[in-house]
C-alpha cells in the first residue's frame, strides 16, 4: 500500500492511529499496534527511535483525546462526573465533549501531516 515512501508510511499511521485510538481504547490499541510497527521498522531498516513511532505514539494521543472512549482518563473522568450527578451524555461522538474536541483534534492532525 505504502510501497518504499517513509512519508507515505508515516502519514498513513498517524491518520490512521488517530482515528481508530478515537474508537478503542489507545492503550489496547497501542499494544496490538506495538508488534506491527515494529515489523514494519525493521522492514523499514529503521532504528528504535524509527519516525514510524513517533506517527502511532501522536495518533494515539490524538486519537484518544478525540472522544470519551479514546483513553482510559477520559473514562474514569466520566465515572466521576456521573456518581457526583454531572453526566456527560452518550459518552461517544455525539456527546458534547466530542463535538468540541474531534475538530481540534481533526485540525492538529492536518497541521502534523502539514495539509494545514
Amino acid at each position: 500500500m505504502i510501497g518504499d515512501s517513509e512519508l507515505g508510511g508515516t502519514m498513513l499511521l498517524l491518520g490512521a492511529s488517530a482515528v481508530l485510538s478515537g474508537i478503542i481504547d489507545n492503550i489496547p490499541y497501542m499494544a496490538t499496534m506495538g508488534p506491527i510497527t515494529s515489523d514494519l521498522v525493521q522492514a523499514m531498516g529503521g532504528d528504535a527511535n524509527h519516525v514510524i513511532w513517533w506517527a502511532l505514539a501522536i495518533g494515539a494521543d490524538l486519537g484518544g483525546n478525540a472522544t470519551a472512549v479514546g483513553a482510559s482518563a477520559n473514562v474514569v473522568v466520566l465515572g466521576i462526573a456521573e456518581r457526583n450527578r454531572n453526566c456527560v451524555s452518550n459518552h461517544v461522538l455525539p456527546s458534547p465533549l466530542s463535538r468540541r474536541a474531534a475538530p481540534a483534534v481533526v485540525g492538529a492532525a492536518a497541521r502534523l501531516e502539514g495539509v494545514a
